[in-house]
């Protein structure tokens, strides 16, 4: 007889933005800003940003009627990077160069918890590597990688790459691992896919990961207005860099998102989750106190004991 296992998860249904050193308000948020909030039931773990370092002292939170315990020797989780290329003649070559110098000093500074994946998109949409943790030899062989791509294609598939990096997340989401995409492109769909900026926008946010967009500075002014307002309502930030100053740029945004705090919550009524969309409600401070309220829906699904079907498969090189 195959036991059958019985899986709870939440996602946050709303993203929240935050953008580089000033904050937007947001729900009247005055204390914190929230990033995003990763659930494995009973868990939940939330990202934020103090509005002033070290003001917070209390926090609480509740799903549904019930409060949650807040967990105090709680496990630092790693991040899981989403990088998207852009390798189309729309790139400058001399910004190309250097967003490729500053992916592989991302992948220098990768921490054993973390993850990276690139996807390159221009005529074709193509994942190329994804690295877990420190494995030396596969940050080298990534490394050659990414010094042999050039940006040569005549199309760009940008709302593809971001469909593509959304089904490669939930395929291999790492629980409560907070997830980034960055992209790297002017902001132009060049292709005939026939998928809108609407579509996509939708999508991005449903899937809650927020996008951290580095956009050249010789992209149209309206290609950086619609992938700026993309980047922002998904939870993200919009950056525009040329050659001269991109390790400035990049090192910039990488010390905010290095300033993310997290805070973890547990349910001790783990056995009955709440099914369906319930609010967690975090509770900040105690005699300002603020109330902030985020939809999320509880989901639940039993393992599948039925073999799969292969439609197609891809060969992937082990080490890298």
């Amino acid at each position: 007889m195959i036991e059958k296992h019985r899986w709870y998860k939440l996602f946050a249904l709303i993203p929240v933005i935050f953008l580089m050193m000033t904050f937007p308000s947001f729900a009247a948020l005055t204390q914190i800003q929230i990033e995003q909030v990763k659930v494995v039931y009973p868990q939940l773990t939330m990202y934020y940003y103090e509005q002033t370092p070290g003001e917070v002292k209390e926090m609480k939170g509740y799903l549904g009627d019930e409060q949650l315990q807040q967990v105090t020797e709680e496990k630092i989780y790693g991040t899981d990077y989403y990088i998207l290329l852009d390798i189309s003649v729309s790139l400058k070559e001399a910004d190309f160069i250097s967003a490729k110098k500053e992916i592989n000093s991302m992948l220098d500074e990768l921490a054993a918890e973390d993850s990276l994946v690139v996807i390159s998109f221009g005529d074709e949409v193509t994942r190329q590597f994804r690295i877990k943790g420190r494995d030396e030899t596969a940050i080298q062989n990534a490394k050659e990688l990414m010094d042999g791509l050039n940006a040569k294609d005549q199309t760009t598939h940008l709302y593809k790459a971001l469909q593509e990096a959304i089904t490669l997340s939930k395929a291999v989401d790492t629980g409560l691992n907070r997830q980034i995409m960055f992209v790297i492109s002017d902001g132009a769909d060049v292709s005939t896919d026939h998928v809108t900026l609407e579509e996509t926008e939708a999508e991005v946010q449903s899937a809650g990961i927020p996008i951290y967009a580095l956009c050249t500075s010789n992209a149209e002014t309206a290609k950086k207005e619609d992938f700026g307002k993309l980047a922002r309502d998904t939870g993200g930030t919009f950056t525009e860099f040329q050659s001269e100053n991109a390790e400035e740029q990049w090192n910039r945004l990488k010390e905010i998102l290095k300033s993310c705090e997290q805070i973890t919550f547990t349910a001790e009524n783990s056995g009955n989750p709440p099914i369906g969309t319930q609010n967690f409600v975090l509770q900040v401070g105690t005699e300002e106190r603020e109330n902030y309220t985020i939809p999320v829906s509880v989901q639940t699904w039993e393992k599948d004991t039925e073999p799969p079907e292969v439609i197609d498969a891809v060969f992937m090189p082990d080490d890298v």
